[in-house]
């Protein structure tokens, strides 16, 4: 991939993949998800990093809500979000717009 063998232990942080049945924790709130992914991903984000992604992605509203209550559009939302939290090369997106409303889209894309 990208003219490099793949190895993906060695390469993980490079490369991102978003499926159409993305899921994580329904019970916890984003911001429990967001933690979690972080750390699977060796990223220390401080409070006012956590909090800024929020904005950037006008989640800030459903920080502290479980995953669970959201509509299909937010999570496909968070779950890009979480797709790119740690800037791969290489994001590999299957159906990433679907649930998203065309201005949504249009963000998403000028990302």
């Amino acid at each position: 991939i990208d003219g490099k063998e793949m190895n993906f232990l060695k390469r993980s942080q490079e490369l991102s993949f978003l499926p159409i049945d993305f899921q994580l924790y329904d019970y916890l709130t984003l911001d429990e998800n967001l933690i979690f992914v972080c750390k699977m991903r060796n990223l220390t984000p401080n409070e006012k990093e956590i909090e800024n992604v929020f904005l950037d992605y006008d989640l800030q509203a459903y920080r502290y809500q479980q995953l669970a209550s959201l509509s299909t559009g937010l999570k496909q939302k968070f779950y890009f979000l979480i797709a790119i939290i740690h800037n791969p090369k290489i994001l590999i997106l299957d159906e990433p717009f679907t649930g998203l409303d065309p201005k949504q889209i249009i963000y998403f894309k000028e990302r």
